[in-house]
């Protein structure tokens, strides 16, 4: 019986406008998670430690890291087979790398991580580039010179 604890977290990055929501989904490839928990951590931006968000089983019962039970919250898909961290309201503080954990027969497996980075303002869009317009050839005469009388 081989068990493959590979996550695959999605999108990869996420550019957020502060106080708006994100979402994280985390999935495992060629298994599925309904008979697992997955605990989601954050490691702050420029930090090496990991702060526990939470931990969600897979009755739906939740345990919340400390400051983190406002904001954030997992929804389970079990069609999709996956759980997805959601994130109301983000803020500059929730900048950093999410990863979604899980563990089976003590064994960790990590998600690649989800690297989130909120904003105050979104950056504006390209200037489309202007060109002139080209005036049209024109031509006279008859294109059929033929004349059928």
């Amino acid at each position: 019986f081989c068990f493959s604890l590979a996550l695959i977290q999605t999108p990869s990055s996420v550019l957020a406008l502060k106080d708006s929501p994100a979402q994280l989904t985390c999935a495992m490839k060629q298994n599925s998670m309904d008979h697992l928990g997955v605990f989601w951590y954050r490691q702050p931006e420029g930090s090496q430690e990991f702060q526990f968000i939470l931990h969600a089983t897979p009755m739906n019962r939740y345990t919340h890291g400390e400051n983190f039970k406002d904001r954030f919250n997992v929804v389970r898909d079990a069609f999709r087979g996956s759980y997805t961290l959601s994130i109301t309201s983000v803020q500059l503080s929730d900048n950093g790398t999410y990863y979604c954990v899980i563990s089976h027969t003590f064994t960790l497996a990590f998600g690649n991580g989800t690297q989130l980075n909120v904003v105050n303002s979104l950056p504006p869009p390209p200037k489309p580039t202007v060109k002139p317009l080209q005036k049209p050839v024109k031509r006279c005469g008859n294109r059929d010179k033929s004349i059928r009388r």
